[in-house]
């Protein structure tokens, strides 16, 4: 046991080095009060602070169904160490991945030296922080974020570590657990529960497992089947079908819509679920069948998913999106990571495994093709002499070179040699690669607390002017005025219902203030209202103050002053903005 938590904590530990220390302009290091935290943490600050966005209709419409999450902040708020209760949520997350990457390591190294297992856990760790971040539109651990799909994520490849390497009573407690963190995944660890709970028939009629382990694997299934059944009734998130394909198509296609996707970022999904079907053919042969069924179908459930959605099947196609098949690429993230690292630790010495290794020296360079790893062979020169192609071809001379070893030498005492230094061949390409790249060198890590400096000074000085219980309107482009400014809003382009009459009434919010197209960067429909438009707007939603963006010869800021409202320019560092209070309306200050 001390030998797995020390692994365990290494694995850990080097996800938040590597994620953190290192992080590339697309992959920034750890911020909190940013991004998802703008639609996950208001609740949790409102159970905390009950002035905090009081009357924000998002809230009572539309909440997330994370309560779990929303409990985490509301501790963090009350105890004023917010920032900090998120960073440990967050290392916990990578806590959880390194639990999942030490089960496995210490099931799949190569035997014969104790330090095999150390080996493998680091090399795979390292992998695992840079693959690309997102894969068909989920995303993975390499982007450092304290939020409930990434402790899910890390908490769905433990699942799927202890079902591949037979450790099933430590799936009783995991599976509610994990319901009770993020619902969707949950529900994907259930089904993949009962595929493990199907491989496991012929052990079940020979007796090899008991009456009471079985009654407890139920009771844990129906735990979790209540927390997910129980977590949707009460916060309904997407109501209709429908809705959320519009929602996927027009607002959030990254995530949801893969017919706008380009080839390079198909290429990346296809890869991934490749490298992840190749793993199990280096897994143990008695555990082989349960890989398949749980992270084989779930690898080939993305990319058909995917293709179903690309060219428009018929039914089927829009039953993808409606029911967001691409979050089962949670599962084949952490294993298309060993897929790149097990052809160097398992022998090649059956037919299976050669294939399997041929598959992965060609689903290498697919992975890596797009921007968002740590290793890219996008936006350089592809002629036969650039680094990607000698890094695509060196992969290839090693996994070549590693069939070889198990082939040919047979010595018992070269063969060890001769593994080592196929696996220390791995690890100096993979370290070239990732210099080489480049991705590794960017502006030094930013360990924000709540949003940034800029943004804690400004919702410092903006609650002063807008008094608690005050609904106001903003650009709704601008998102990053919710959590420091802790007020309702009329409606902004992050927190979008995921259907129903909620999200009707989001898009006729939008509508009266510029339109949706705004929130996909295709338009500044806001700036050009007039500011007879948003005070008719302002007085339609019953909002007291108007947020618009500074400039003394803007119409807006002239016309809301000819209107009688109550200029207060504030700037702070970046964040800049003319708050207007309506004439007679209350302040703080």
């Amino acid at each position: 046991m001390a030998h797995y938590l020390s692994l365990s904590a290494v694995s850990g530990a080097l996800m938040v080095v590597i994620s953190q220390y290192f992080p590339t302009l697309e992959r920034p290091s750890l911020r909190l009060g940013w991004s998802d935290h703008i639609v996950l943490a208001p609740l949790g600050i409102q159970w905390a602070d009950p002035d905090a966005f009081a009357g924000d209709w998002f809230l009572e419409k539309a909440p997330q169904p994370h309560w779990l999450f929303d409990y985490v902040v509301k501790w963090g708020r009350e105890a004023g160490a917010l920032s900090e209760v998120l960073t440990v949520y967050w290392l916990v997350t990578c806590l959880v991945f390194g639990l999942a990457t030490a089960l496995l390591a210490r099931a799949w190294a190569r035997r014969g030296h104790r330090w095999d297992s150390w080996v493998t856990t680091v090399l795979v760790t390292a992998i695992a922080a840079s693959v690309p971040y997102s894969i068909a539109g989920s995303t993975w651990m390499g982007y450092p974020s304290a939020v409930p799909n990434m402790l899910g994520a890390s908490m769905l490849y433990l699942l799927t570590g202890l079902l591949v390497t037979g450790h099933y009573r430590w799936t009783l407690p995991l599976v509610p657990m994990l319901c009770a963190v993020h619902v969707q995944i949950g529900a994907i660890g259930l089904v993949l529960c009962f595929l493990g709970l199907l491989c496991c028939i012929p052990q079940i009629r020979r007796g090899e497992h008991g009456k009471g382990l079985l009654a407890a694997y139920l009771a844990s299934g129906v735990a979790g089947a209540m927390v997910v059944v129980v977590a949707m009734r009460s916060r309904r998130v997407a109501a209709e079908r429908a809705d959320f394909i519009e929602i996927c198509n027009t607002l959030i296609p990254y995530h949801c819509s893969a017919a706008s996707w380009s080839g390079r970022v198909v290429m990346v999904a296809v890869g991934s679920a490749l490298l992840a079907i190749a793993a199990a053919m280096f897994a143990p042969t008695g555990r082989r069948l349960i890989f398949l069924a749980t992270v084989g179908v779930s690898a080939s459930g993305t990319v058909v998913a995917m293709f179903l959605d690309r060219y428009h099947f018929p039914f089927f196609g829009e039953m993808m999106q409606a029911l967001n098949g691409y979050r089962v690429a949670l599962v084949v993230y952490p294993y298309a990571a060993w897929g790149v690292l097990l052809p160097f630790l398992r022998p090649a010495n059956t037919i299976l495994r050669g294939a399997a290794a041929a598959v992965c020296a060609i689903a290498v360079p697919m992975l890596f093709i797009d921007t968002g790893g740590k290793i890219a062979y996008s936006g350089h020169k592809t002629d036969v002499f650039s680094w990607a192609w000698l890094s695509m071809g060196a992969y290839a001379l090693l996994v070549a070179a590693a069939a070889l070893v198990a082939l040919l030498v047979a010595s018992p005492r070269w063969r060890p040699v001769a593994a080592s230094s196929v696996v220390a061949g791995f690890a100096l390409w993979f370290g070239v690669s990732a210099v080489v790249s480049g991705v590794f060198y960017s502006p030094r890590p930013v360990a924000f607390p709540w949003g940034d400096k800029a943004l804690i000074a400004w919702g410092q000085e903006a609650r002063k002017i807008v008094p608690p219980r005050t609904t106001v309107l903003i650009p709704p482009a601008a998102s990053h005025y919710r959590l420091p400014l802790e007020r309702a809003l009329v409606a902004d382009c992050k927190d979008i219902p995921y259907g129903g009459e909620p999200y009707k009434e989001w898009k006729e919010r939008l509508n009266h203030l510029g339109g949706p197209s705004q929130c996909t960067g295709r338009g500044a429909e806001f700036e050009e209202l007039s500011s007879a438009q948003l005070i008719k707007a302002a007085d339609r939603y019953r909002a007291d103050t108007i947020i618009v963006t500074p400039g003394e010869k803007r119409e807006q800021v002239t016309g809301l002053k000819a209107a009688g409202w109550v200029h207060h320019p504030l700037n702070s560092g970046w964040v800049k903005a003319s708050i207007f209070v309506r004439p007679g309306a209350r302040t703080t200050s």
